[in-house]
């Protein structure tokens, strides 16, 4: 049985641009959890289209701007991928290198 629900009935009042909802529009949150001292959230989501690092951030700062506005909270988007069959390990790191390295920077 799938419980993964799409991403905005999740967060429903998250404003988005144009670009971001398109992303959004393949996502499926699969879990919610938040540490016992509600600091920090983890949105865990699956996606059948890659999302560049630094549209996960954009979308982790939006959720903690937007709906968290004044608390202490920090919001990690932690992603998993369904990729077509297209994507040989070659054409994945020719897409997806420059946010694999703006990642491992990040941290």
């Amino acid at each position: 049985m799938d419980n993964n629900k799409d991403f905005l009935e999740v967060f429903p009042g998250l404003k988005l641009d144009k670009e971001l909802m398109a992303l959004l529009n393949h996502a499926k949150v699969k879990k919610v959890a938040t540490r016992s001292d509600k600091t920090a959230i983890r949105v865990y989501i699956i996606s059948d289209r890659l999302i560049m690092f630094k549209n996960i951030k954009k979308i982790e700062k939006a959720i903690t701007e937007q709906l968290f506005k004044g608390a202490n909270v920090s919001v990690k988007i932690m992603e998993q991928y369904t990729l077509s069959e297209q994507y040989s390990l070659t054409k994945f790191l020719n897409i997806y290198m420059d946010s694999i390295l703006a990642e491992i920077k990040d941290y």
